[in-house]
């Protein structure tokens, strides 16, 4: 049996909380003479400091950073990890505190059911 980490990341809610209260851009795809092909809305984030998840394969990953349109940040946080051939990684939400953003939580009952 193959052993390999399995990052979830962040669950609906969260995304909806980030899409609802995050700070959107544009991504524009351009064609090599510079003709704009399509444009779609992006997330803005950047790679933590404060944050990351450490591989138990060797691998060091930053987790993300998002502003919201009030100024504040919210965090990525590994919120759970169980064992399933290799670490899965769920993660979730923390405030400029380090508080979980109880809206952005997985239910860890039904996640461990589920593996």
């Amino acid at each position: 049996m193959s052993r390999s980490d399995n990052f979830i990341g962040l669950n609906e809610k969260a995304n909806n909380f980030l899409w609802k209260n995050g700070k959107i851009g544009k991504l524009k795809l351009c064609d090599d003479n510079g003709n704009l092909i399509s444009e779609e809305d992006r997330l803005l984030y950047t790679e933590s400091d404060r944050y990351t998840w450490l591989s138990m394969f060797g691998g060091e990953y930053p987790l993300r950073v998002f502003e919201l349109k009030d100024g504040t940040k919210v965090y990525e946080k590994v919120q759970l990890d169980p064992w399933s051939s290799g670490p899965c990684i769920f993660t979730a939400l923390v405030d400029e505190d380090g508080n979980w953003i109880e809206e952005t939580l997985w239910d860890e009952d039904k996640v461990l059911k589920e593996l």
